[in-house]
């Protein structure tokens, strides 16, 4: 199956994955790098990452806090 990739949160951060589809065989396991990218003027503090992957068929997607992120 094939699942499209994205990252929606922190709103606003520039996101880019190593891959934006991952084509998985069944009880299959695989790996993307996600990288964020703090805008200018970003208050440090914590914040939440999240990845999502949607079925390309339809029919099914999970998005999840993945990470937590600090600034300085």
């Amino acid at each position: 199956r094939a699942f499209a990739l994205a990252s929606t949160l922190p709103s606003g951060w520039p996101s880019s994955l190593s891959a934006t589809t991952l084509t998985l065989a069944s009880g299959a396991s695989g790996s993307v790098t996600l990288t964020k990218t703090p805008p200018a003027g970003a208050a440090p503090g914590t914040y939440t990452v999240t990845a999502a992957a949607s079925h390309a068929l339809g029919g099914g997607s999970a998005s999840a806090p993945c990470a937590t992120l600090l600034t300085a």
